[in-house]
């Protein structure tokens, strides 16, 4: 199957868009399988059938292509071929998978043999970007204590509804190994003694302490139910009267027997609290909530400062003040459910109640602190619904809280810090980097993310992933802010962001604008080192219509210990008649080798290697003249580069 994506190409849907699904994708390359829409991306019935949609995701009684596909067909103005052509891919989709004939075999879930896999594949993914004194991997005989701090070191990602944890990339894990919960195993097993304070909490988690919350006099709030809207509006007693004191409400069989107490509707009712919000102390705060298949409005002194988005199925809101200790407000909540399981926490944040007194404490009295930061899927996650909708796009690129300060803290009373982040894409580091001498990306590592990065770092596993992408130092390094496009025009009949990057994405923006990043493309540290040595360039054909050179490079481990190196070749055209990268990335091989161990690897370059697309052609171009072929560990760290020259192609 092939997803066509939400937004316009050329002006037209990608679900509508004839020129991809239909032109290029299944008569130009032949694909010969399904083409579907994103969730609720396809819009008119006509373009997406005679755009080569075949299945459309999402829509349920508003589909585009169940009723309205069919009339159109009924009065001859889609063709029954079309829709044969559809069926046809459908069937084969069946019969590839086995479901026609039931041979599918089969499978497991969550196996022994899968959780080995999990905390292996997690490990081989994390990126080690800094290792000053090679102080990776700890030696365990060697450590008594570790003090583990962060948002991070206890946060579960993959455990909750898929609103939090992701949207449609959500993946549901039967559990989740946290940071805190992997050192812990390893500790007791090998007698380090962990101490653990978040010191920082993220905003989602940051849960209105119980103490601030007071009715009459007594601590919560005054909760009354009611069986909807309406009757609370009409003054019918509620059926249902309590008083709750922590506002993270979860309305599920599974929580209600975890909270015992009675199982209310699923649906379709109200609840409204009544009470007193007296913060502890004085400073800018933020109250915020967070709703899910509801909708909420809250009121402080008779005045409503926050609601829900109506149009989200997963919402959040917030409110900035400034509070003065000891100053009581009244406070009043009302939530209505619109779907089964709905949520509501009440969150709260005081710049003045952040107390880091713990954190240093135990930082100060470790032999190593691991810091635990990051972002999570509320901060990073898929914006669900469409428009400009608030907290879609993150702000910037800093770590969200006081993260960045807490960690210069922290490097303050404990120098030997490692700092490791769980997130999703670029962070900046710039305001810490230089404090620390361990800086470890771990990205979102799944169920046995805890375990595999205990693994890491006492040495059972190597970090064996390598940047994905380019991090710059500052938001102007990146295209999108260099250019100018971000954020684009937001508001209107049309709103748009122009894609002016063209090729030059990554890297490639990073190489013609003469940046510097932080850290490059390709990047990443291991546990030993390697030396790589040129080893011959086989030339077996030099004309510009059908090069084929092969490139052997000799890799030596010159460590003290088994290793693995990501060998990288890149190509630049140094005499194009068109604008093209500085250099572009065309073969990469990961080597390991025990100490002293030496391969040598040989990369085979063909025509594709040299090509640039050319849209007056419609066809993959190579000119004849003189190229570069970069060998190196990442699109900036290159070891040697050899010159190459393309002859014209000689005519018979």
């Amino acid at each position: 199957m092939m997803m066509s994506s939400y937004n316009k190409i050329n002006g037209t849907f990608a679900s509508a868009c004839k020129l991809t699904q239909q032109d290029i994708a299944k008569d130009e390359w032949g694909f010969d399988g399904v083409m579907v829409s994103d969730w609720g991306g396809a819009h008119d019935t006509y373009g997406c059938a005679m755009g080569g949609l075949d299945l459309e995701m999402g829509q349920g009684v508003d589909s585009i292509m169940g009723q309205p596909l069919l009339k159109l067909v009924q009065n001859g103005l889609v063709p029954e071929t079309v829709i044969d052509d559809k069926a046809r891919r459908m069937l084969r989709l069946f019969f590839r998978l086995g479901l026609m004939d039931q041979t599918t075999p089969a499978g497991e879930i969550n196996t022994s043999r899968h959780q080995q896999s999990a905390r292996r594949f997690a490990a081989a993914g994390m990126v080690l970007l800094k290792n000053t004194d090679h102080a990776l991997p700890l030696q365990p005989q060697k450590l008594k204590t570790l003090a583990v701090i962060g948002p991070n070191a206890d946060y579960h990602h993959a455990i909750g509804p898929l609103e939090a944890c992701g949207g449609s990339g959500a993946v549901h894990a039967p559990y989740e190994i946290t940071p805190l919960a992997g050192l812990r195993r390893y500790g007791e097993e090998h007698g380090i003694e962990i101490f653990y304070t978040p010191g920082e909490v993220f905003s989602c988690n940051a849960i209105i302490p119980a103490q601030l919350l007071t009715h009459g006099g007594e601590p919560g709030l005054d909760a009354a139910y009611y069986r909807d809207e309406a009757a609370m509006e009409r003054g019918d007693a509620p059926f249902r009267r309590t008083v709750d004191r922590h506002l993270e409400l979860n309305w599920n069989k599974v929580h209600a027997v975890a909270d015992n107490r009675e199982e209310l509707p699923d649906r379709d009712f109200t609840v409204r609290w009544n009470g007193e919000l007296t913060p502890e102390h004085s400073g800018k705060a933020q109250l915020s909530l967070y709703c899910l298949r509801g909708r909420a409005r809250v009121l402080l002194d008779g005045a409503e400062v926050m609601a829900s988005n109506p149009d989200q199925s997963c919402s959040r809101a917030e409110y900035h003040l400034v509070a003065t200790a000891g100053q009581s407000r009244k406070v009043e909540i009302i939530f209505t459910a619109t779907a089964p399981e709905p949520e509501f926490k009440l969150l709260w944040q005081s710049a003045a109640a952040a107390d880091w007194d713990e954190a240093k404490k135990i930082a100060a009295a470790a032999d190593w602190v691991v810091f635990c930061g990051g972002t999570n899927h509320f901060y990073d996650r898929e914006a669900l619904g469409w428009g400009d909708i608030p907290g879609a796009d993150i702000p910037d690129l800093e770590l969200p809280g006081r993260q960045a300060e807490l960690i210069a803290a922290l490097a303050r009373v404990n120098p030997r810090i490692i700092v490791v982040l769980t997130n999703g894409s670029v962070v900046a580091v710039e305001s810490w980097l230089d404090r620390v001498p361990v800086l470890l990306e771990t990205w979102y590592p799944g169920q046995e993310g805890g375990n595999a990065l205990a693994d890491v770092l006492f040495g059972a596993a190597e970090p064996g992933g390598r940047l994905c992408c380019t991090w710059g130092k500052q938001l102007t390094d990146y295209a999108c802010h260099a250019n100018g496009n971000y954020p684009g025009v937001r508001t209107g009949a049309h709103p748009h962001v122009n894609y002016d990057e063209g090729m030059f994405i990554g890297y490639r923006h990073f190489d013609r604008a003469g940046i510097t990043p932080r850290f490059p493309f390709g990047f990443g540290l291991g546990y030993s080192e390697f030396a790589l040595e040129p080893a011959g360039m086989e030339i077996v054909a030099a004309e510009a219509d059908a090069p084929e050179i092969k490139v052997s490079v000799a890799i030596t481990n010159t460590g003290k210990r088994a290793g693995t190196e990501v060998i990288q070749v890149y190509v630049g055209d140094d005499e194009a008649s068109v604008e093209r990268p500085v250099r572009e990335l065309k073969a990469f091989r990961q080597v390991h080798l025990e100490p002293g161990g030496a391969a040598t690897v040989t990369f085979p370059l063909t025509r594709r290697d040299f090509a640039w697309w050319s849209p007056s052609t419609r066809n993959w171009e190579v000119e004849p003249g003189e190229f570069t072929i970069a060998v190196g560990t990442s699109a900036t760290d290159i070891v040697y580069a050899e010159k190459v020259i393309l002859r014209p192609t000689r005519r018979q």
